[in-house]
């Protein structure tokens, strides 16, 4: 029986740390520049693999068994400078040519995550501005429980923001009256999503872009 193998590609947009541990980024000759808290954002301009030359003691997340492996790290450029490491990943344990545990899974270390694409509900009102900058034009302003699709994700001074697309529907006139003639129009824009580590302007309802 053949098992189809798939790959989707590495996101670039906004990242959360998820590690307990600060996150470091460094320059090229492993200068460091800035350190990231557990919980804050940072912007992705680009990725890249880099295979580690030493082995690296990794714990499966499953099982908790613990193993030498050759290791595999993926590496992000952040618009702030520097570069920080996204996850690193078993390529195979010493001694064997398996890059599986003990316990069938493939075993990764994660520092930070992609914050989600998707359809997202506004919990709090808010501004659709025609830029990701917080001071660019003000489209319309967007109610609680109103529907968005993030399409894309920014990091705008310490908060992340979305491009979204919303369906505008003009089923209702003036008079309150249904009118089903009438067409549903798309608006598109950038729309504050959170900032960590607390507030926030909009839940993810379904994370279907990623996928």
């Amino acid at each position: 029986k053949n098992s189809a193998v798939t790959a989707t590609p590495i996101p670039v947009g906004a990242y959360i740390v998820t590690t307990k541990d600060p996150l470091l980024s460094c320059d090229s000759n492993s200068k460091i520049k800035s350190i990231l808290p557990s919980g804050s954002c940072m912007e992705v301009d680009a990725t890249r693999i880099e295979f580690e030359e030493n082995e690296e003691m990794m714990k499966c997340a499953f099982c908790g068994r613990e193993a030498m492996y050759h290791t595999v790290a993926v590496r992000a450029l952040i618009v702030s400078g520097g570069y920080v490491t996204l996850f690193v990943v078993s390529v195979g344990v010493s001694g064997t040519h398996g890059s599986l545990c003990a316990c069938g899974r493939m075993v990764q270390q994660t520092y930070a995550e992609p914050v989600p694409l998707g359809t997202y509900r506004i919990t709090h009102p808010t501004l659709l501005t025609l830029g990701s900058g917080h001071k660019t034009p003000v489209i319309m302003q967007l109610e609680e429980n109103m529907f968005v699709s993030v399409v894309e994700t920014r990091v705008e001074d310490g908060c992340v923001r979305g491009r979204v697309d919303i369906d505008v529907s003009d089923a209702y006139g003036t008079d309150g009256v249904d009118d089903t003639s009438r067409r549903k129009e798309s608006v598109s824009g950038w729309v504050s999503l959170f900032e960590p580590p607390s507030f926030s302007w909009a839940e993810l309802i379904s994370n279907v872009a990623t996928k």
